[in-house]
């Protein structure tokens, strides 16, 4: 396995400074905040996120959805349809406006060795991480069997498409699925991502789950009831604050 799919580093996080280059509405909840960083030594390994400062004492969490080759840019996906601290900061910011962040940190890594199979679990901006993930593993032309289960709400909240397609068309074994919990087309059945899990096959395959707790709760449980082992089963979790 290439040496820089090897997940056992550290990168010790540290205070950057970045201007804003776009922001980009991807769906009718959530923006592309793309940035450009005011330092080269900044480094990450795909998987991992960043904390932004949102105001004088508070940070907010947000995954890295870009490739490590696009640095010293990066991008995040954040949830900016609702009010709260976070969503607020970043609908605020304008191209060339300055913030901070601390990082990098998480632990979405990808395994040093990677089983043949390798199946992905992500809802709503949780699906950030796995496209710098999936962007790495392109480039390294990776040839496992690799699926994404993408779960989200209604047809707007749909992101990322041509992202997706991309990576499908430069990764011959990659698929993936969107999961609409509650389309507004009749024709469409409601289900979430963990309809996928009956019958899933789990002998020689890696599990990554990111996304809302209660998703990723009850996908864990479930492989682990099908003799899935907990190392094999790879999670990050993050919790809106309720000022968020």
């Amino acid at each position: 396995m290439d040496d820089n799919l090897n997940q056992n580093i550290f990168i010790k996080p540290a205070v950057y400074t970045a201007s804003v280059f776009s922001k980009n509405n991807v769906s009718s909840k959530v923006t592309k905040l793309m940035l450009n960083i005011n330092s080269n030594s900044f480094n990450f390994i795909p998987g991992q996120y960043i904390n932004l400062q949102v105001n004088s004492e508070r940070y907010r969490p947000y995954s890295i959805s870009s490739g490590k080759r696009y640095l010293p840019t990066l991008s995040l996906l954040v949830e900016t349809g609702h009010e709260g601290l976070g969503s607020n900061y970043v609908n605020s910011l304008k191209p060339n406006d300055t913030v901070t962040f601390i990082g990098p940190a998480g632990k979405l890594l990808l395994k040093s060795y990677l089983k043949p199979n390798i199946q992905f679990f992500a809802t709503g901006t949780g699906i950030a991480p796995f496209i710098s993930i999936l962007d790495n593993l392109c480039e390294k032309h990776i040839t496992n069997n690799i699926f994404l289960h993408f779960g989200i709400r209604k047809e707007e909240d749909i992101m990322l498409l041509p992202e997706l397609e991309d990576i499908k068309f430069n990764l011959p074994n990659f698929r993936y699925k969107i999961y609409f919990s509650k389309p507004k087309n009749p024709e469409l059945q409601p289900q979430r991502v963990t309809s996928a899990l009956p019958g899933l096959a789990v002998e020689d395959t890696d599990f990554y789950l990111c996304g809302h707790p209660a998703m990723v709760k009850e996908v864990g449980e479930t492989l682990l009831s099908y003799g899935v082992l907990e190392k094999d089963i790879v999670t990050e979790i993050f919790s809106r604050p309720e000022e968020d």
